[in-house]
């Protein structure tokens, strides 16, 4: 397994080079802004390379030849799986070091420090201030826009070869595109500076258990068919 991990990181920094310039740049912009959309964007970003990586597996015969070595199916499937869960922690450590940093260098809005959210706990009320509140949700969001897309693309991957599969990417994306506007739009209206981190903290588990489910059929899958 740790060849293989190996072999798909040096395989993402020279054929991916772009997505993760755009990626670091999207961070650093939440470095200087703040949280917000900004940690949305590399998360679906880092979300589909799994995917891509898998595409280019395909492309240049590579599962085929691994399958003569002592990798099975099941690793070389889970392999990718586990890829996207490191990518999915990275992206949220790195933008949640580029907020804690931006919180603490930048003095932030009186009213906005002052607003408070509160929320029941196991039965116990617990106040966060909103600037964290908001941060939590934000990395949520991240955690879940960063699993979905590979949860979502890898099984049509395996059942119908990269060429086709990848033809549902723009509907995932514009899927999860979707989830987070609506999740935006619910704040409107609602309480000032109120967070809904019970449907951040769902949605994310929901991402959490797709993501299981999808490797569960990725297995099935690739027991009835060749890669």
């Amino acid at each position: 397994m740790k060849g293989l991990l190996k072999k798909d990181f040096l395989v993402l920094f020279r054929a991916y080079k772009l997505y993760m310039i755009v990626a670091v740049l999207l961070v650093v912009q939440t470095f200087l802004s703040g949280w917000g959309w900004q940690v949305i964007f590399p998360a679906l970003i880092c979300g589909m390379l799994p995917v891509s990586l898998y595409s280019l597996d395909e492309r240049d015969k590579w599962n085929t030849y691994a399958l003569t070595t002592t990798y099975t199916r099941r690793g070389l499937l889970s392999e990718k799986y586990l890829l996207g869960v490191i990518i999915m922690l990275v992206i949220t450590a790195v933008s949640a070091l580029a907020m804690s940093v931006y919180a603490l260098r930048v003095s932030a809005d009186i009213q906005v420090d002052a607003a408070l959210c509160t929320y029941d706990v196991f039965g116990h009320n617990v106040v966060i201030p909103y600037a964290a509140a908001r941060a939590i949700e934000s990395l949520l969001h991240s955690v879940s826009m960063a699993l979905i897309p590979t949860a979502v693309s890898l099984p049509f991957m395996f059942l119908f070869g990269a060429e086709k599969g990848r033809l549902i990417a723009p509907v995932v994306l514009g899927f999860s595109a979707t989830l987070l506007v609506s999740f935006e739009l619910s704040r409107i209206g609602g309480a000032e500076g109120f967070v809904d981190l019970g449907a951040a903290l769902g949605l994310a588990g929901i991402a959490a258990a797709l993501y299981a489910v999808s490797w569960l059929v990725s297995v099935l899958i690739v027991q009835k068919r060749d890669f």
